[in-house]
């Protein structure tokens, strides 16, 4: 270095409880990965978790929190929760922000995690699983002619994104017997999961297509949804088979409401009531701006 013409060696010695960037990067990732998650080799206090397979992540974002609010000298990044990843797509990166941590604040921080009951990692992905998907759209004289090709098309992109396929499709008029009769020859295919276009969107729990399907057995689980496209879906059950009523917009494959509800599904993750009522932060998809004719709220 002399011989280079440098006189002064800037340098910085660990105290003996401190560990250094990469390993304590190693540690944190450890704390961080769930299935379906591994972890590559850590540099300059970095280490990047990437899924191992096509699913959907599945982000415990009050454990990150935990994690990320322990010390500044700790940051994970996540994608986003129910983000569609690929294997080997980049999931999250853990990086130590000086060039050692304290021992101590590492045993800590995996102490209060270890205390705490959650029902998962703070991070995993869930891989899809192959669903035979069977389409019921319902017909009627004011549908143009080809609406129905139109959303056997999207409907089939659709499942293909979350690695399924749409195995039969069935049509029949908008009417409350017809529609009851086309459910239960739905059914019997021996699909894993239904979903039902009608000619009119469905407006409440007693319109055509819920009530036909109440009417042979089937439950009604939950009507509307705070994303926007996509409030009108209905989510039901027939002969132990889930039934999604999809709204207007998915005869367009653009993002609605409906691909949230797929994801989690296709991944065999629980969609509740409450889980479709908690989806209104960041449910607003479709961003319109407003009009320079229109006129403002009196509430803004």
């Amino acid at each position: 270095m002399r011989e280079d013409g440098m006189s002064t060696v800037l340098g910085a010695r660990l105290e003996t409880d401190e560990i250094p960037e990469d390993r304590a990067a190693v540690l944190i990732a450890e704390m961080v990965a769930g299935k379906g998650v591994e972890m590559h080799t850590a540099k300059t206090g970095r280490c990047n978790l990437y899924s191992t397979h096509h699913g959907i992540a599945v982000i415990n974002t009050a454990m990150i929190d935990k994690i990320n609010l322990a010390s500044e000298a700790i940051a994970v990044a996540t994608v986003r929760p129910w983000t569609v990843v690929q294997a080997g797509d980049s999931v999250a990166s853990i990086k130590i922000i000086p060039f050692s941590i304290s021992a101590q604040l590492i045993a800590n921080l995996a102490a209060n995690l270890a205390a705490t009951v959650y029902p998962a990692a703070p991070l995993s992905v869930a891989p899809f699983v192959h669903h035979r998907v069977a389409l019921l759209v319902t017909d009627s004289e004011l549908v143009q002619d080809n609406v129905i090709d139109r959303t056997v098309d999207a409907t089939r992109q659709r499942l293909a994104a979350v690695g399924s396929t749409l195995d039969s499709v069935l049509v029949c008029h908008h009417e409350t017997e017809q529609i009851k009769s086309a459910l239960l020859q739905a059914v019997s295919t021996g699909c894993d999961l239904l979903l039902v276009s009608g000619a009119s969107v469905t407006k409440d729990r007693c319109d055509v297509i819920p009530k036909a399907m109440s009417e042979i057995g089937g439950v009604i689980h939950h009507f509307g949804m705070p994303v926007e496209p996509g409030n009108m879906l209905l989510m039901g059950e027939l002969n132990r088979i889930p039934v999604l009523c999809i709204p207007g917009c998915a005869r367009s494959a653009r993002e609605n409401g409906l691909d949230w509800i797929l994801r989690r599904m296709a991944a065999k993750l629980p969609v509740t009531s409450k889980d479709i009522m908690l989806m209104g932060v960041g449910g607003l998809i479709d961003r319109k701006r407003r009009e320079d004719h229109d006129e403002p709220s009196s509430h803004a």
